[in-house]
């Protein structure tokens, strides 16, 4: 028996209304971008304090790691990265 990949989106921003709507949400845009027959996809809301365990991370082949509007450099503080990672 074939053993299946498995890749992980690392989501790094929230859905817009917009991507909800046409998608379902960015996850969907990355499974019909990327995802072939027979894989499997696991989702991480990482913006959202979401990350994988050690133990998942091992059983990944892949990563998609998504682009974020936070910015390490910004002054406005709606934006800027706090500079804390969860795990790390």
């Amino acid at each position: 028996m074939e053993e299946k990949m498995r890749f992980a989106v690392l989501l790094c921003v929230d859905d817009s209304e917009y991507v909800k709507e046409t998608y379902g949400g960015y996850f969907g845009v990355f499974l019909d971008l990327l995802a072939e027959e027979g894989e499997l996809w696991d989702l991480y809301r990482v913006a959202d304090g979401d990350f994988p365990t050690d133990r998942r991370l091992s059983l990944c082949d892949g990563f998609v790691v998504t682009d974020s509007c936070n910015d390490a450099h910004s002054d406005d503080d709606d934006l800027a990265f706090d500079g804390s990672v969860e795990g790390a």
